[in-house]
């Protein structure tokens, strides 16, 4: 299961020594290697083994970058051709599909995965999971706009000049029931992206979009806010 660590910066990109201690952090096994992508306002470090990494490709005309973590099955349920003329090239499905339909159209494949969208124009953010949430993702604002997303809430720690801070409730549900209540995480303020939804990130802050329930599931509990 690949790991990540994408921080949005603003031009004021995490030092070596930083960037160094977060790749460790998500360095599990000892097969498991990191590497990382940059652009101006972006840094990503992420994992890599025999089977599995994060896949970036671009849209340069529209100055789009997608981070794709897990896979996407070309299938009935995931990837359909949106031109018979085009390839079925799943980059190219992805990108036509979001440009055509939207991120809300990149929710619930078949697939397990996340899919990550940088758009440079507006420096935003724009995400899509996929039905299970097993690829899990948290989500941490930061001053002056910036903010983090990662995998493994464990390498917020190295983040210069901020304090985390435990939550109680939390912590609770997770002794309780084995994981955090909805979008809520064991620290304060850093929230799980729900599965089976898509979010934006625009200004450091995090909106949903919309929310997908399987055809069996029942929503039981609101979105939580404390």
């Amino acid at each position: 299961m690949s790991a990540f660590f994408l921080y949005i910066h603003k031009n004021k990109p995490l030092k070596q020594t930083t960037t160094n201690l977060i790749a460790a952090k998500l360095v599990h096994f000892p097969w498991i290697s990191t590497t990382s992508y940059a652009t101006n306002n972006l840094q990503l470090i992420y994992t890599i083994n025999k089977t599995d990494r994060i896949r970036i490709f671009e849209d340069k005309k529209n100055k789009l970058t997608f981070f794709l973590q897990g896979n996407i099955f070309e299938s009935a349920g995931g990837i359909d051709k949106i031109s018979e003329k085009e390839g079925y090239c799943l980059q190219g499905q992805i990108i036509k599909r979001y440009l055509k339909y939207g991120i809300s159209s990149c929710v619930g494949l078949n697939g397990i995965y996340n899919l990550i969208i940088w758009n440079e124009n507006n420096a935003s953010v724009e995400t899509a999971g996929g039905r299970t949430g097993i690829f899990q993702m948290f989500f941490t604002p930061l001053n002056f706009d910036r903010f983090a997303l990662t995998t493994d809430i464990a390498t917020l720690k190295h983040l210069p000049d901020y304090r985390i801070k435990i939550n109680k409730r939390g912590i609770f549900d997770l002794l309780y029931a084995g994981t955090a209540f909805e979008n809520r995480s064991v620290i304060e303020g850093t929230e799980r992206l729900l599965p089976q939804a898509c979010y934006r990130i625009c200004g450091g802050k995090l909106k949903l979009l919309k929310e997908f329930r399987l055809t069996f599931s029942n929503k039981r509990h609101h979105y939580a806010t404390t």
